[in-house]
């Protein structure tokens, strides 16, 4: 699998859920691992959960918000556990 491939993988399966609960207005918490980059650790992945719902522009056409909130209380099998202290 190359690295455009994985990419797009996990493109398509960060955004899979933005378009039912657009258009459902019914709300989502799902858990993603992301991986961040910074110049201590270097590349680390850090869980994460967010809440993804509908809400509304000033015109009244309907938008997509998202809140997310780094967690420790996911384990997603076959990825690397986080770095210690990551809530620090």
């Amino acid at each position: 699998m190359t690295a455009r491939h994985r990419a797009s993988n996990f493109s398509e399966r960060v955004s899979a859920n933005y378009l039912p609960v657009l258009y459902s207005g019914i709300p989502i918490v799902d858990h993603v691992y992301g991986l961040a980059f910074n110049d201590l650790e270097g590349g680390v992945w850090l869980p994460y959960q967010r809440l993804l719902f509908q809400t509304h522009l000033v015109d009244g056409r309907p938008a997509l918000a998202c809140l997310t909130d780094l967690t420790e209380n996911i384990t997603i099998p076959m990825l690397p556990t986080p770095v210690a202290n990551l809530m620090q």
